[in-house]
């Protein structure tokens, strides 16, 4: 027998005897089954999980505002400075919210009508990302969800904005309509209220402040100064790991400002310490598995020991027999994985669909992927590789002679 030809024909011998002892064989798939299959669970779990917490705080974009707290005064420059930042993803100023509510009506029937906010908004606006071309001009409204049930209006339909005011210890009232560009989305804003140019919001500020407004007709003292201050700003970062670096950059400036930087860092701890857990008990069932699996082998060898002589003495190497423990565990560890990522793939079907039908009905609770069961096919091999190789080792040095002496 030639060497070529010698490790096919262990291969051969090694899945007849595999055939042969199948009891034994199924007992060392079950055996990594019941080791892989929680392991492709857990892992699907952390993934499914966290996958669908990230994907809710990235794609939310509240988790990525900066609020002020309080007033402050800021002008142009300041406005300039900030955008620069490389975390920066939108900035607007913003007036007085006392001075940015109006009350609108439907003009078609008075009964429907509500006291809304107006919100500054600018092209690129984080809320409005899901609606195309979203920036409202000049006398054009972006109404929240609650304020289109409450006015009975939609997209395209017409407002009319009344706006009051105190001054020279007379009550005066302004009225004037407005367009309904688009509705915004339930999550954007969920009280009544509207995203509105800048320039609309610093009208309406001029008027409460009675400055007048003279391209509105309004009338009012003139202004003071050429320079305007701002009470305030809507920031949002570039993505939920700028949020942090830019809310410590205003706290340097003094400035007091609320983030969702816990909540940001809260998932980010759960994703290490998830990942920490998994690692440890994938490892401790990998090395338990691999422990079983050498001794089962060593135990299949010295079994053999006659069987394996008399190969010996039909003249196959001894490098050739290390072969016959090796084909076997490749074998088991094939197949163990196959089961396994079956059984984790049915498991994660059944958990999604609890948990859709409960709590959990927009995300996916357990995501496992091909990636994942392959991952788990190549720690396998590589953890059942080295008895099998330490098994064909004792194989390899069985004495030809032990096949003569038991004659």
């Amino acid at each position: 027998m030639t060497g070529r030809g010698e490790i096919p024909t262990v291969f051969r011998l090694s899945l007849a005897d595999y055939r042969h002892e199948w009891q034994l064989s199924v007992c060392l798939i079950v055996a990594l089954v019941a080791v892989l299959a929680p392991l492709f669970i857990l892992f699907g779990l952390k993934s499914g999980l966290i996958d669908t917490l990230a994907g809710r705080l990235i794609q939310d974009p509240h988790t990525r505002e900066i609020k002020l707290v309080g007033a402050a005064k800021l002008n142009d420059e300041w406005f300039g400075a900030m955008r620069s930042r490389p975390g920066v993803a939108f900035l607007v100023p913003s007036t007085r919210s006392i001075a940015a509510t109006v009350v609108l009506r439907n003009p078609a029937n008075s009964a429907f009508w509500t006291t809304a906010e107006l919100i500054a908004t600018a092209a690129g606006d984080p809320l409005l990302a899901d609606i195309p071309g979203a920036e409202p001009a000049a006398d054009q409204l972006v109404l929240s969800r609650a304020a289109a049930s409450r006015l009975n209006v939609k997209a395209g339909d017409r407002v009319e904005a009344n706006l009051s005011r105190q001054r020279h210890g007379q009550s005066e009232v302004v009225t004037f309509p407005l367009t309904v560009k688009a509705v915004a989305a339930e999550a954007a804003f969920d009280r009544p209220g509207a995203f509105a140019p800048l320039g609309l919001l610093i009208d309406l500020e001029d008027y409460r402040d009675g400055v007048m407004v003279g391209h509105r007709g309004w009338e009012g003292s003139a202004p003071e100064g050429a320079t305007r201050l701002f009470s305030g700003f809507r920031l949002y970062a570039r993505s939920i790991h700028d949020v942090a670096a830019l809310g410590d950059a205003l706290r340097a400036q003094s400035r007091e400002v609320r983030t969702k930087a816990a909540e940001i860092a809260t998932m980010q701890d759960l994703d290490r310490n998830l990942g920490t857990i998994f690692w440890l008990v994938a490892a401790v069932a990998g090395l338990g598995y691999s422990v079983s699996l050498g001794a089962n082998l060593w135990a299949g060898v010295e079994r053999k020991r006659k069987d394996l002589a008399v190969m010996r003495l039909l003249g196959l190497r001894t490098t050739s027999l290390v072969w016959f423990p090796l084909s076997q565990a490749l074998v088991t560890s094939l197949l163990g994985t196959a089961v396994a990522g079956a059984i984790a793939l049915v498991m994660a079907g059944l958990l999604n669909h609890l948990f859709v039908i409960s709590e959990w009905p927009d995300g996916v609770t357990c995501l496992i992927l091909a990636p994942h069961v392959a991952v788990g096919l190549v720690a396998t091999l590589l953890s059942t590789t080295i008895p099998a190789i330490l098994a064909g080792r004792r194989a390899s040095r069985v004495d030809p002679a032990d096949s003569l002496r038991e004659v």
